[in-house]
């Protein structure tokens, strides 16, 4: 594959682009094709349930901007910079030590490697937000002593 600059998009209704970001996925990709001279590519979030808007956005740039569902971490690996809004992706580039520009404002533009294995080893509890189950009691009582760890 040609080198290219890598978009992981974040979930258009995600409270991260809500409240954490100026601009949207569509606003982030315009201002990326504007600067930006290399191929883009764009995977959109796997929880998005209408990329309609995407693919009549991303016709407009004429094959500078290609849509794909690879492997996300297949596509991280091999892009030479990683742009994203506010996404954990800008974090997980970082660990592979991609240039990542983040768009939105996120606490992990301002980790270093130290940081990082902190976030990691302290502040993540696992917890599949997208599933339609009841959050256990297990679950939450990490998240209250994570909460409770900084008092």
């Amino acid at each position: 594959m040609t080198e290219y600059f890598f978009f992981p998009m974040q979930l258009s209704t995600d409270t991260q682009i809500i409240l954490n970001s100026d601009l949207n996925n569509v606003q982030a990709l315009r201002r990326l094709v504007e600067r930006e001279q290399r191929l883009i590519v764009v995977k959109p979030h796997p929880a998005e349930i209408n990329i309609d808007y995407l693919l009549k956005e991303i016709k407009k740039y004429n094959g500078k901007v290609r849509l794909s569902f690879d492997n996300t971490y297949v596509l991280l690996n091999n892009s030479q910079k990683v742009f994203v809004i506010n996404s954990t992706l800008g974090l997980e580039a970082k660990l592979f030590n991609k240039l990542v520009h983040f768009f939105g404002r996120s606490i992990f533009q301002f980790l270093d490697l130290a940081g990082i294995q902190n976030y990691i080893q302290n502040c993540i509890v696992s917890i599949d937000f997208f599933k339609d189950d009841e959050i256990s009691d297990k679950e939450l009582n990490a998240i209250y002593e994570i909460l409770n760890s900084g008092n």
